[in-house]
């Protein structure tokens, strides 16, 4: 049995206290705390994560990542007619890999793009700003908004929610009828009910999230690159796509070790795509990150590394780092939602550089410090099909007791 990690932290404390004061609370409720608790939050508070390299994200693989979507902001910039001031929003940067990457290749892309590209990294509670021309870009923020849950039982919806078991000793789940009015108005729009058993998520983040968005930006355009799919796709996991991943294990009940495993979601890109027309941004379409990131010239950059003269193993190191971008069984499949307003493209072909400018494109950075070597870390999201790990039907939801014994599957170190 896999051990608590410590004592409760400050987000478990909390978690517990509503629910002895209140009653049970959502588990949009429970996973905001876990996550975003000021001093005991796995994203607040790092000194809770006990796996460095726990998992890795696109900048983290190589620096080709950010140099081609250097180049996807600069044919954005030339689209707006090469804007004195392009702002360039990106939400949720976290350590800044994105933002380095982005603005370090767009000085060696061009000079007068790099002039005008007004970079602002936000994280969690800072300010949007107002009246942008540019683009808004996010890397993996959408998976991490916490979601509500829901079980079809008996023909009806029911809502997970998050509760002290009968000894008071550990968080589990329980079904009830739903508190949550935007799974009953997803639901609603899908072309049929869901069979019996079925468990999935709603993430009612997505709107004030595009409305935010909308209301910042005057003219240009949002790339939201995240693991996801549409309505269909995700709703065709009857399992739901909730997912925890702790101290190198993945599928963990996301019950235990509060604050220090993370908690996503798969995202509903056809949900981002509806509400950003209702907030007056168009799609211009869904792809995969690896045609977005060739589509911008990673593989013109990755042929370019053979010209450079380097040691035979630290080509083989960058040439890896760069195929682990698009590749389709990993960071590749992960899909790219672009949207405008008011720029007058119509379709995403319209956003990709000509093959003129791939060929003229700079090698990209390699390969350094604040990089992951990437026979390391792993990422679970694209991995396992979470109800074989830690099922939950109503009286069987694993949890942690006091004395820190968990009931979860342990699924091993992750394939990567």
């Amino acid at each position: 049995m896999l051990k608590a990690e410590g004592p409760p932290t400050a987000a478990e404390q909390e978690i517990r206290s509503r629910i002895t004061e209140g009653g049970r609370i959502t588990f949009r409720e429970f996973m905001e705390i876990a996550l975003y608790h000021p001093t005991g939050g796995y994203y607040t508070d790092p000194t809770l994560r006990t796996g460095a390299g726990d998992y890795y994200t696109s900048p983290m693989a190589h620096p080709a990542f950010g140099a081609a979507v250097a180049v996807q902001l600069r044919t954005m910039w030339r689209l707006l007619d090469c804007p004195a001031r392009f702002t360039v929003v990106e939400m949720g940067a976290g350590s800044g890999g994105l933002t380095t990457h982005v603005t370090a290749y767009a000085a060696r892309l061009d000079g007068a793009f790099a002039d005008a590209l007004d970079y602002l990294a936000l994280d969690l509670g800072q300010t949007v700003p107002t009246g942008v021309t540019g683009c808004f870009l996010s890397n993996e923020l959408l998976d991490a908004m916490p979601v509500a849950r829901f079980e079809m039982v008996e023909g009806e919806v029911q809502e997970r929610f998050v509760a002290l078991n009968d000894e008071g000793t550990a968080l589990t789940g329980v079904l009830d009828a739903p508190e949550t009015g935007a799974i009953g108005a997803r639901l609603a729009k899908l072309p049929g009910p869901l069979p019996d058993g079925s468990s999935g998520e709603v993430n009612p983040g997505v709107r004030p999230w595009m409305e935010t968005v909308s209301e910042s930006l005057i003219r240009g355009f949002v790339v939201s690159i995240d693991y996801g799919g549409t309505a269909e796709e995700i709703y065709a996991r009857r399992s739901g796509t909730v997912q925890t991943y702790y101290n190198h294990v993945d599928g963990l009940s996301p019950y235990q070790n509060v604050g220090r495993q993370d908690i996503t979601a798969h995202v509903d890109f056809s949900l981002v795509e509806a509400e950003g027309e209702r907030s007056g941004l168009k799609a211009l379409g869904l792809t995969s990150q690896a045609e977005l990131l060739r589509r911008n010239g990673i593989d013109q950059m990755a042929e370019k590394l053979q010209a450079m003269g380097l040691p035979a193993a630290e080509l083989r190191a960058n040439r890896y780092g760069i195929d682990k971008l698009t590749r389709s069984d990993g960071l590749g499949a992960f899909r790219a939602m672009v949207q405008e307003k008011g720029t007058g493209v119509a379709t995403i072909e319209r956003v990709y550089p000509s093959l003129q400018d791939l060929a003229d494109l700079p090698p990209p950075a390699l390969l350094g410090d604040g990089h992951l070597r990437l026979a390391e870390g792993g990422y679970p999201s694209l991995s396992f099909e979470v109800d074989s790990l830690w099922p939950e039907s109503p009286g069987s939801d694993p949890g942690v007791s006091d004395s820190g014994e968990s009931d979860a599957a342990d699924s091993g170190e992750s394939p990567e």
